[in-house]
């Protein structure tokens, strides 16, 4: 755990963590506070908490590969601040309304989808920030950091929202997640990350330097694959960790909610483990970790489909955890380092794009899968087509990964 000490001491990872670990959990609160609140608008009206979740997802798949070009143009630590504090002050719409009885469903809906588009944003500037942060040696600890606070949050937030919804309405989950956006743009606001060099006489159209991120991608084939295939990775599983899980536990499990939320939790913390201890490495091939993470989450849930234990469950839970960790963490740091800094918020915008895709697919695919199928053979046809892909992905990246990508991003201040 030293070099997780030394990326805390390191002053403006320090506060970029500080700003992240606070605002992630406001968002986890939100979440839960969103969905609360619409059911309670519309008296338990399912399908209008569907469409506010639409509103909020349409972003991904409608901005994000734009958004990316922008992150590229702009002072990226100056996109971070802004798109924080007009979080931090959109979000106080909702409860604003519903004091003086005017809130309506519609108004959720579109601060969800205004949230989303600040984050299409904040996110790809977050991403391509890091490398110039801290040291290309730290890179993979620093992505793990960050990704073991995410999921830290999401087990956290949801459990605190239940128990504060309890003593206090959704609106003030609204104002603590409000209040958790300008804190995260006020620790932004002090890092010493200075704009990029910009030369305007290079800029194309939006699809022309599109067009252009797509030629860097394409000559660097592990990244390529990396990127895609982690799409298909989520086309292939993330349904069935969404709504697979679920129908497991009430069909096979007869745990219903509680051992759905168990299930969850455990993965969560299988990605909490998975990644403090790999963020630790630095393998020579991390095409290998990335597939092979891909490998052990999709055993896991094709042996869940076979299974019939909670507690065999939640150990194939915490070990898929780490697989999903493994294939994160080291994709994001193989872009880092690999792609060059000025065109880092567009890789990372169209690779949301993908992400969403795959994962807004994957959910409608297993949907229907298990209207007409047992959920075993759901989960064992996901889990399959998931290894089949890892297997894919170390046969096409076997020959081409050389380890250290031969381009560095300059700039580390660690």
């Amino acid at each position: 755990m030293d070099g997780y000490r030394g990326l805390l001491a390191h002053r403006d990872f320090r506060l970029l963590w500080l700003g992240q670990v606070t605002s992630q959990f406001g968002d986890a609160c939100y979440e839960i506070a969103m969905v609360w609140l619409v059911l309670q608008l519309t008296g338990q009206d399912y399908f209008s908490v569907g469409l506010v979740i639409f509103a909020r997802l349409a972003p991904y798949v409608v901005i994000g590969p734009f958004a990316g070009v922008y992150v590229d143009r702009w002072d990226r630590k100056r996109t971070m601040v802004v798109t924080d504090v007009v979080r931090g002050f959109l979000v106080l719409i909702v409860p604003l309304l519903h004091v003086v009885g005017a809130l309506q469903v519609w108004h959720v809906a579109a601060v969800a989808f205004t949230l989303t588009t600040c984050r299409t944003l904040f996110n790809p500037a977050l991403q391509a920030s890091i490398p110039r942060i801290v040291d290309e040696s730290r890179l993979v600890g620093a992505n793990a950091l960050i990704q073991a606070s995410g999921q830290t949050a999401a087990i956290a937030g949801p459990a605190a929202a239940g128990l504060l919804l309890t003593w206090i309405s959704a609106d003030a989950l609204f104002v603590l997640d409000g209040l958790t956006f300008l804190f995260s743009a006020a620790m932004i606001a002090l890092l010493a990350l200075h704009a990029l060099p910009r030369d305007r006489s290079t800029e194309g159209t939006v699809r022309t330097e599109l067009a252009g991120t797509i030629r860097t991608l394409s000559r660097k084939r592990p990244v390529l694959w990396s990127v895609v295939l982690y799409a298909v990775g989520l086309l292939t599983i993330a349904g069935s960790y969404r709504v697979g899980l679920a129908a497991l536990s009430e069909n096979v499990l007869g745990g219903g909610s509680a051992t759905y939320g168990l299930l969850i939790a455990a993965l969560a913390g299988g990605t909490v483990l998975g990644a403090l201890v790999l963020g630790a490495t630095q393998p020579r091939r991390p095409t290998v970790v990335i597939f092979g993470g891909w490998a052990l989450w999709g055993v896991c849930f094709a042996v869940l489909g076979l299974g019939g234990s909670l507690v065999l469950a939640l150990v194939l839970a915490v070990v898929s955890g780490i697989g999903e960790s493994a294939a994160t963490v080291f994709t994001t740091a193989l872009v880092q380092r690999a792609i060059p800094p000025e065109q880092l918020g567009k890789v990372f915008g169209l690779w949301s794009l993908l992400c969403s895709t795959g994962e807004s697919l994957s959910g409608v695919l297993t949907g229907y899968g298990l209207g007409r199928l047992d959920v075993r053979t759901v989960l064992g046809i996901a889990g399959a087509a998931t290894l089949v892909m890892s297997l894919f992905g170390l046969a096409v990246t076997a020959r081409q990964d050389t380890g250290v990508p031969t381009e560095t991003p300059s700039g580390g201040q660690g």
